[in-house]
């Protein structure tokens, strides 16, 4: 199936990627419940709900896992925000990598995340997202993949200042 690269937000694999990213990470950031209820609610509709739970169990410990191993405190736009900040894009570039086997964007994107974290750091993140990569592609959710001029292009975008928190603007 061919897909055009115009909407991000079309393609349900991406879809499910940063509304979980960014449930969880506002879920964690803000400590309500209701935004994983929230994701909840989004993942059954796109998938039904044994496989949401078996993908919400493995973003969990992602977004949690990746949190602790960047090297700066990721930023994410808020629910329904139709564009993706740097941040998220290397995590869905990461995701991406790693289910279509491509080590050359795997490693610059964790590079670009974990930056001169230790290497047991980085470890850990290639671990998570391998993990939630791999159960995204048990349940057919395939990524698109993002050739590595197009990671060296948003690896190059500059870093937001000091986030705390969400993202709120675009």
């Amino acid at each position: 199936m061919k897909r055009h690269h115009d909407d991000l937000f079309a393609y349900r694999p991406e879809r499910l990627v940063v509304s979980g990213l960014r449930c969880t990470m506002a879920g964690y950031d803000l400590g309500d419940p209701e935004c994983w209820n929230c994701l909840w609610d989004i993942y059954v509709a796109e998938v039904g709900a044994a496989t949401t739970r078996r993908l919400m169990g493995e973003l969990q410990y992602w977004v949690r896992g990746v949190r602790s191993a960047a090297d700066h405190t990721l930023t994410y736009y808020p629910m329904g925000c139709r564009h993706v900040c740097r941040d998220e894009c290397l995590l869905l570039t990461l995701l991406s990598a790693l289910q279509h086997k491509d080590e050359s964007c795997a490693g610059c994107a964790l590079r670009a995340l974990c930056g001169s974290s230790d290497k047991e750091q980085v470890q850990s993140m290639r671990g998570l997202s391998q993990a939630f990569a791999g159960a995204l592609l048990a349940s057919g959710e395939i990524l698109l993949p993002v050739p590595l001029p197009v990671l060296r292009t948003i690896i190059e975008a500059p870093k937001p200042g000091k986030p705390s928190g969400p993202a709120s603007s675009h």
